[in-house]
């Protein structure tokens, strides 16, 4: 699914109080929403991720989800861990929740405050 150049990310009022939980762990760059449709929900990311086009990375993320699903594995949490950062990603009622974190992040911290988030997503 595509969307139109600067269509509105945020679908739901009050999104980015979902991710409030993630910007209390220590390491943690940024977080974005990922509805089931692959379109960008929220977002909580710093200036320096101005430059990126936040819903293809976004629609990047849904499709490794649907790849992952296609194996016959339900997506929970998965950590993909690159040498200096790291992308947590959670499901949710409605949709992945995703964290940039830097490589020595906390990581039950991060899984918690993951949690966290999941849990508002649900009670929206």
């Amino acid at each position: 699914m595509s969307f139109s150049p600067g269509e509105e990310a945020l679908s739901y009022p009050g999104a980015d109080a979902w991710l409030m939980p993630l910007t209390d762990v220590a390491g943690v760059l940024g977080s974005f929403v990922v509805g089931p449709d692959g379109r960008l929900l929220a977002e909580a990311l710093p200036p320096s991720f101005d430059d990126a086009d936040w819903n293809a990375i976004a629609g990047h993320v849904h499709r490794l989800q649907d790849a992952l699903g296609s194996l016959g594995h339900a997506l929970d949490v998965c950590v993909l861990d690159f040498e200096e950062q790291k992308l947590v990603l959670r499901q949710t009622p409605v949709g992945l929740v995703c964290a940039i974190a830097e490589a020595s992040v906390n990581l039950p911290a991060l899984q918690m405050a993951a949690q966290l988030a999941a849990r508002r997503m649900g009670a929206r």
